[in-house]
């Protein structure tokens, strides 16, 4: 990890409060050096150092406010550091100039920061079907995963894809298949928990991660997920099914690459072997046996 990477994920971790002190410490210190070297010799773009630190990491009005500071020291040096102006009026002119340039500053950084979030965001979901991406996903299932084996609880990742997806959008056209996507997306969602991630990884295919979830839970869910589906696509006089591969990971779940081949294994298996049905396995902790396995037939 780079020192600026290290110093992003620092700063971005800092309560309000702290950014608070560390923004009017490092203002103070800016004071000083500003005292110490003298009207001739210009430190100014230094104070836009805690203005810019505060704006960008914490909320709106902090940004504010530190730049309210940052006028009011520079003026108090100002005062201390020059004898007189040729009119009174001079250092309170200067003093507002000062605190519109670093309020118009911390102004920028705020709505620069929202909107790279924003788009950030936007890179994140599928614009399709407003489902998360493949790589938001696997973000997303990496920290579970983590925290699943940190406390050796189960997981259940599952993919899933539509059969005959492409006969029927050849057949029906673009729009009815990008509605068909649509439908599947909107149905994996409403039936799963708020903790649940739901992913598309491409085309017809998507994946969903079950936190806190072993085999018996795991076929209760899709079971009946399953049998939604196809009921909604029979509803809809679409002639395409679903096949899932359900890998259940007791106590100690690998890393997220392991765990998508795994899962995707399991789809790629059951879409051959017994198209429009599920594959449930349970992958043990021993490394010695991986593919140790316990299959169950698929929803009927």
């Amino acid at each position: 990890m780079s020192l600026l990477s290290e110093l992003e994920m620092r700063c971005g971790a800092l309560s309000t409060r702290r950014l608070y002190s560390c923004g009017l410490i490092l203002l103070a210190a800016v004071g000083i050096v500003d005292f110490i070297t003298g009207p001739e010799i210009s430190v100014s773009i230094l104070y836009l150092i805690p203005v810019a630190l505060v704006s960008w990491y914490a909320e709106k009005p902090a940004g504010y406010i530190v730049s309210i500071a940052s006028a009011v020291v520079w003026l108090i040096i100002d005062q201390v550091s020059i004898n007189s102006y040729s009119n009174a009026l001079i250092a309170s002119w200067n003093g507002l100039v000062r605190l519109m340039f670093f309020s118009l500053t911390a102004y920028f950084l705020f709505t620069l920061k929202s909107y790279l979030g924003r788009e950030s965001v936007l890179l994140r979901i599928d614009k399709l079907t407003g489902a998360k991406n493949a790589q938001a996903f696997r973000d997303e299932i990496r920290f579970l995963l983590k925290l699943a084996a940190r406390h050796q609880r189960p997981v259940t990742l599952a993919y899933l894809s539509l059969d005959n997806f492409k006969q029927a959008n050849a057949t029906l056209g673009e729009e009815e298949g990008d509605r068909m996507l649509q439908t599947i997306v909107m149905a994996l969602t409403l039936s799963c928990r708020s903790t649940d991630v739901v992913g598309r990884l491409g085309g017809d295919e998507f994946a969903i991660l079950l936190p806190e979830t072993d085999l018996a839970g795991a076929k209760t869910t899709f079971d009946k997920l399953h049998d939604r589906i196809q009921a909604i696509l029979e509803d809809q006089g679409w002639s395409v099914g679903i096949s899932a591969g359900v890998a259940v990971f007791q106590e100690q779940p690998p890393n997220v690459a392991e765990a998508m081949q795994y899962a995707a294994s399991l789809l790629r298996r059951v879409k051959t072997e017994n198209a429009g049905k599920l594959l449930y396995e349970v992958f043990p902790e021993s490394k010695a046996a991986p593919w140790a396995t316990l299959k169950l037939g698929g929803a009927e």
